[in-house]
């Protein structure tokens, strides 16, 4: 997903040099700049409310590493959700708008396959006996 070039105001902020260097690897995993990182974390945490923010604050600023932990774990597997449903959403809009109207069960997808397997291996015992010379 390409980001979006924004336009706005310089924010500044002192962090410690191993969270520079962490962003700036970030930064290079991602293949983006280093103001598109910030940008998004700040997005990110300015979306929470005021109650979560000051949690993740004491959490961080604990210096107990258990709970900093989970609540980077937790958010981590927040997200991961957050994105399945976005795709989940995104492929049932296209299916629609291929003329599918009925999502498919996991159930429906397995017996698919299972049926596909057995026409498959039907045709090629089919081309195995043909390919047999007659005695």
């Amino acid at each position: 997903m390409a980001e979006q070039a924004v336009s706005g105001r310089t924010v500044s902020a002192a962090i410690a040099p191993d969270l520079q260097e962490l962003a700036q690897i970030a930064a290079a995993d991602d293949a983006t700049s280093l103001s598109a990182v910030v940008s998004s974390a700040l997005r990110l945490y300015l979306g929470l409310s005021a109650a979560a923010r000051r949690t993740a604050r004491s959490v961080l600023a604990s210096g107990m590493p258990e709970p900093q932990q989970t609540l980077l774990d937790k958010c981590g597997r927040a997200i991961a959700r957050a994105g399945d449903r976005m795709l989940r959403e995104q492929l049932a809009e296209r299916g629609r708008a291929m003329g599918m109207t009925q999502p498919f069960s996991e159930d429906a997808v397995a017996a698919e396959a299972v049926q596909a397997v057995r026409e498959a291996r039907r045709e090629q015992r089919r081309v195995a006996a043909e390919a047999m010379p007659e005695p």
